[in-house]
C-alpha cells in the first residue's frame, strides 16, 4: 500500500503583512485635514453663535440707551459723551457712545456747531455699542431717534449764537468758559445777555440762546490747565464779533489749545562761545504768520506743523509780510562762484505738543570784534548790503546793543544781514566807528564800505553743488 504524504500548503506572506509605514502616515494626514476642517468649522460656528449672542445685548443696551436719552429734560444739557462707557453683561465688556448733534430748520440734516444754519430745532442721537472680541467682519450695534423740545428753543423775534471751539488737532475743546457782550462801537440793537453761559460740552460746541438782534462780541478762555491756553494769534482771550439776526444762528468758530514752550538755542551753527545781543527779536513763523518776541522761552499756539524760528525781526507781529528779509536764511538769493553752488535754507520747522516743550536751534551769523574793554558795541542793521554782498534788503532795520567782555574782544552773533558796528565805554553811547581791521568774520560773509563805513554782511548760505 503506497503511503500518501501530504505537504503544508505554502503560507501566503502578503495575508498577514498590515500596513506599510506609508499607509499609515497617509491615513493619519486624512485625518488631520478632516479634523482641522471640523475645528474651523467648529470655531466659526463658536464665533457667529457668540457674535449673535452678544449683537443681541448690545442692541438692548442702545434700545436702553435710547429710552434714557428721550426722558431727557433740558434739551441743551444733551451732548455725546467725551468717552464710551463701559458696560459688563454676563462676563462680557460693551462700549456705548452716544452721538449727539443739533438738527436746523428746513434740510432737516445735522447742524455743525462750526457752520451756521436756521434756527435750531431738535437734537439727532445716535447709539453705537461695540463690544471686546467683535470679529472683525462684525458691525457694531446702533440705535438712531430725534429728541424735539417740548416747547420751542428760541423766540422766534430772537436769534442764536453758536460757539465753535477746536484744539489744535481739530478735534473739540471742551469746559472752555464763553462771555458775549454787545458791541461798544456798533451795537445795532443788541442787548445784555441775562441767561447763563455754559461751557463748550464735549464736542467744543456752547450755545447762546434767545439773542437780541444785533452785534455781539463774544470771546472765549480757559483756566485750570498748567500752561495758558491761546488761539491762533495768541491771544489768550481771544474775540470775534457776530452780526445776529431773529429767527437764525450765527456762529462763532475758534482754534484755542494749551499753549506749548519753545526754547531757542541761539547760534548753534557756530562753535564755541559767542555773545549775543542784550536785547534781541526772535521770530517765530509758520503759514499763519509772523510772531515775534524779545522773551524767551516762548509759549505759543501748538500748531501741529509747528514754527520756523529765526534770530532777529521778519516782520509786524501777527502780520504775514515780510519787512525784512535778509533775516531768513530762504530769502537769500542762490548764488555761483567758483567753489560752486550756494543757497539758502530756512530753518526746519519745530513743533510741540499742547502742554509741552521743544527745543529750536537757530543759525546766526557770527564776527569777532575788538572794542573797549567792558565797553559796548552797537550793532545797526544797513536797509541793504554792498554790492555784490547778496542782502535782499531789510525795510525795518533793527539795531542790537552788545557788551563786550574784560578783554574787549569777543565773537559776536547777530542776526544774517549787513551790519554797521559803533562803540563806546557805556550803554548810552557808542559813537567810535568798528573798522575792518576790528572785525574778523567767523561764518560766511563778506567785508565792504557804505559812506566810507566799515559794512560786515553775515550771509546765511551754504555751499550745496561743489
Amino acid at each position: 500500500m503506497s503511503r500518501i504524504q501530504l505537504r503544508p500548503r505554502p503560507h501566503s506572506s502578503s495575508a498577514d503583512a498590515g500596513f506599510s509605514l506609508i499607509e499609515v502616515m497617509v491615513a493619519m494626514f486624512i485625518f488631520a485635514v478632516v479634523s482641522l476642517a471640523f475645528a474651523s468649522a467648529l470655531l466659526t460656528t463658536m464665533q457667529v453663535s457668540s457674535d449673535s449672542l452678544a449683537r443681541q445685548t448690545a442692541s438692548s443696551l442702545a434700545a436702553g440707551q435710547i429710552d434714557q436719552v428721550r426722558t431727557t429734560t433740558d434739551l441743551t444739557a444733551l451732548d455725546s459723551s467725551s468717552a464710551p462707557t463701559d458696560v459688563t453683561v454676563a462676563g462680557r465688556k460693551y462700549h456705548i457712545s452716544t452721538i449727539v448733534r443739533w438738527t436746523g430748520a428746513g434740510s432737516g440734516t445735522d447742524a455743525q456747531c462750526s457752520s451756521g444754519s436756521g434756527p435750531l430745532l431738535n437734537k439727532a442721537v445716535k447709539v453705537v455699542v461695540s463690544w471686546d472680541g467683535m470679529a472683525t467682519s462684525t458691525l457694531p450695534a446702533e440705535a438712531d431717534t430725534v429728541v424735539a423740545p417740548k416747547s420751542r428753543i428760541s423766540d422766534v423775534n430772537k436769534g442764536v449764537i453758536i460757539v465753535s471751539v477746536k484744539n489744535a488737532q481739530g478735534a473739540g475743546n471742551a469746559a472752555v468758559t464763553i462771555l458775549v457782550v454787545p458791541n461798544p462801537t456798533a451795537p445795532n440793537g443788541a442787548s445784555a445777555i441775562s441767561a447763563t453761559i455754559d461751557p463748550t460740552d464735549a464736542q467744543g460746541c456752547g450755545y447762546v440762546l434767545n439773542v437780541t438782534p444785533g452785534k455781539y462780541d463774544v470771546s472765549i478762555s480757559k483756566a485750570g490747565t498748567s500752561t495758558p491756553s491761546v488761539d491762533i494769534a495768541q491771544s489768550t482771550t481771544p474775540k470775534q464779533t457776530v452780526d445776529v439776526s431773529a429767527g437764525s444762528t450765527a456762529t462763532a468758530p475758534f482754534q484755542f489749545d494749551q499753549s506749548a514752550t519753545y526754547i531757542p538755542h541761539y547760534a548753534s551753527n557756530v562753535a564755541g562761545a559767542v555773545v549775543l545781543p542784550l536785547t534781541m527779536d526772535t521770530t517765530f513763523v509758520n503759514t499763519y504768520g509772523i510772531f515775534t518776541t524779545v522773551s524767551t522761552p516762548t509759549r505759543l499756539h501748538p500748531f501741529t506743523a509747528g514754527y520756523a524760528v529765526l534770530a532777529g525781526s521778519l516782520g509786524a507781529n501777527g502780520g504775514t509780510a515780510s519787512n525784512c528779509l535778509a533775516v531768513d536764511p530762504g530769502a537769500w538769493p542762490v548764488a555761483t562762484d567758483a567753489t560752486g553752488t550756494w543757497a539758502g535754507k530756512r530753518p526746519d520747522a519745530v513743533a510741540a505738543a499742547p502742554g509741552g516743550s521743544a527745543d529750536a536751534y537757530v543759525p546766526m551769523g557770527a564776527v569777532a570784534v575788538t572794542g573797549p574793554a567792558n565797553g559796548y558795541v552797537s550793532a545797526a542793521a544797513q536797509t541793504t548790503g554792498p554790492a555784490g554782498s547778496g542782502n535782499p534788503g531789510c525795510a525795518v532795520p533793527k539795531t542790537y546793543l552788545i557788551k563786550l567782555p574784560a578783554t574787549g574782544t569777543a565773537v559776536v552773533a547777530l542776526p544774517f544781514g549787513s551790519w554797521k558796528l559803533t562803540s563806546g565805554t557805556t550803554s548810552g553811547s557808542q559813537t567810535t566807528k568798528v573798522t575792518a581791521s576790528q572785525l574778523a568774520l567767523v561764518t560766511r560773509g563778506t567785508m565792504g564800505t557804505a559812506n566810507g563805513d566799515a559794512v560786515v554782511t553775515l550771509d546765511p548760505r551754504q555751499l550745496v553743488t561743489p
